[in-house]
């Protein structure tokens, strides 16, 4: 922490001092040495200027820290402006001084930015772009046009995102600009959407249409979340007008302040967010208030005692999973019945990966004998099914017999499917065709642990991958309870990304339920993303889908 503060005050100690006379005095370039000649031949043979040697000599010698530090300020201070290039590209401070070297570092950066923060920002461009974000971001504000080039020439897409957010706060048209350029390349504009949303509203709502879908769809929900922090009770029942209101609530749950703020109108919510609140996919959420909503009058608040019941159950079993302790006083004054109770002692006793001990200290607090005799049965078996690691595998077809061989929903089926992330999009590639062509006796297991990966719906692979696992199991819908609402899922999900792709994925799906109603959801989505290119994809298909499909939209 010294050396941190020591960095900070000769930053600033060069700042007040910097064009002071007697800053100067204290060690100068000789008057004939050429700073702008940029190399000389001796200096080429020899390293480091004349100069400056018995100051880099000092330095090398040097073992008290303090005076070590201001020979560093002394140097860096010295080097005329011109030279600064150079000393940064050779390396001629002493390599084996670690934070004097980076103080060296900092200072000729600081200097160079103050005298020409358009040529630090090129040079960073071109050789250290991991760093170059802050002089940009500077320029942003300054200099757009000049920074906007920039960053045209470079295509690091981290760096784009901050630096155009940056820019968005002083120049938001010739931001957009710049984001409409890139808008096709992998990158999260949360930054982006979050600052031109807020400094000029009304110019990313103009834009929308201009915006692929999957990014349209994240500007608007930015766009939802920054009403909501302005106005919440005006936005929430612009809301509950408007037909994707639950989803841009959804998407703006993390925010702060909006989960809490929802209780203070579930009794107004209209019907079919209270069904959405029951049944959707926002648990995550849900389990971070667990505790309000097992105590929260839900019946009272319009809910039915059938949503109420599937709140709790969910609320419950966030807590058994993260405050045990919490989900077991609850288990003594929740009336649930006997499987559900087992459920939640799963998720307490098997879930969590908690020590043996800890298990023992929570046995006794379960609140029935029976519960505890539960609870001892998976305390046993725990003891008995500690996971034994696997070797990384990384070839698809190794991968492939391994998995086939493997007891279904264990630790070592586990470790195979996580092994997936790890893989790069040409063996994922190679893994779809080989899951193809497997007879279906070994392509049944296979097919059920894919489907249960996460899934990155940003790479066409991945999606790509398990669509395969899902094709399967559509052919054998026994396999999975769930399989409707699955292949939905994914088929509306994959059609935000990419909904060509998903949509022909769809039409090879077997005849059946579940591709019925991938299909009507899928063309849900995309028509509100993309109406036109989704009533032609919907014109394209035969006429009894056609008009299943119809049917469904109305």
């Amino acid at each position: 922490m010294a050396s941190v503060g020591f960095l900070a005050a000769a930053i600033t100690g060069w700042q007040l001092t910097e064009h002071s006379p007697a800053a100067k005095e204290t060690m100068a370039a000789p008057a004939n040495t050429r700073v702008s000649s940029g190399r000389s031949r001796s200096t080429e043979r020899s390293g480091a200027p004349e100069w400056a040697k018995t100051s880099l000599a000092a330095i090398r010698a040097e073992s008290d820290a303090a005076t070590l530090m201001q020979e560093v300020v002394r140097l860096a201070t010295s080097i005329p402006e011109a030279e600064i290039p150079r000393w940064l590209d050779r390396g001629w401070f002493p390599k084996r001084e670690g934070f004097a070297r980076m103080l060296f570092r900092e200072l000729l950066l600081r200097r160079w930015e103050f005298s020409d923060p358009l040529a630090l920002a090129r040079w960073q461009a071109e050789k250290h772009p991991e760093e170059a974000a802050g002089v940009l971001k500077r320029l942003a504000a300054t200099k757009p046009e000049e920074a906007l080039a920039i960053l045209r020439s470079h295509p690091w897409v981290s760096v784009r995102i901050d630096v155009l957010a940056e820019m968005a706060k002083t120049h938001p048209r010739l931001a957009m600009d710049g984001f409409l350029e890139s808008v096709f390349e992998k990158m999260d504009p949360t930054p982006f959407f979050h600052a031109l949303g807020t400094a000029a509203p009304e110019l990313l709502e103009a834009e929308l249409s201009r915006l692929p879908p999957y990014l349209r769809t994240q500007a608007e929900d930015e766009l939802a979340g920054l009403r909501l922090d302005r106005s919440f009770d005006e936005e929430i029942r612009r809301l509950w007008e408007s037909p994707d209101g639950w989803m841009r609530f959804h998407n703006n749950l993390g925010r702060e302040g909006v989960m809490d703020r929802l209780f203070d109108h579930l009794s107004d919510l209209p019907d079919s967010w209270r069904q959405d609140i029951a049944e959707g996919d926002w648990f995550r959420f849900l389990w971070q208030h667990a505790d309000r909503w097992l105590r929260t009058d839900l019946e009272g608040a319009g809910f039915s005692e059938e949503q109420a019941h599937r709140i709790r159950e969910s609320a419950l079993d966030g807590l058994s999973r993260d405050k045990p302790e919490a989900a077991i006083s609850w288990l003594a004054t929740l009336d649930l019945d006997t499987e559900v109770r087992n459920r939640r002692l799963d998720a307490i006793f098997l879930s969590g990966g908690r020590p043996l001990e800890e298990l023992e200290r929570l046995l006794p607090m379960l609140p029935t004998a029976d519960d505890q005799a539960y609870a001892r049965e998976l305390i046993s078996r725990q003891e008995n099914a500690q996971p034994v690691p696997v070797p990384i595998v990384t070839n698809p077809a190794e991968w492939l017999d391994k998995v086939a061989t493997a007891e279904p929903r264990s630790s070592e089926a586990s470790q195979y499917r996580y092994m997936l992330h790890r893989w790069n999009p040409q063996t994922l590639a190679q893994l779809t065709d080989r899951l193809a062509a497997l007879p279906d006796a070994s392509r049944g297991k296979v097919a059920t642990l894919i489907a249960e990966a996460t899934c990155d719906f940003n790479s066409f692979y991945e999606p790509a991958l398990q669509g395969e696992a899902y094709r399967w199991l559509a052919e054998h819908p026994d396999e999975v309870p769930d399989l409707v609402k699955r292949v939905s899922f994914h088929a509306t999900k994959w059609a935000i990304q990419d909904p060509a792709a998903a949509s022909a994925w769809v039409e090879n799906l077997p005849a059946g339920e579940a591709k019925d109603w991938a299909r009507n959801n899928l063309a849900a989505c995309w028509r509100h993303y993309d109406p036109a290119a989704a009533e032609r994809w919907i014109s394209s298909l035969p006429e009894s889908d056609r008009a299943g499909v119809r049917g469904f939209l109305k």
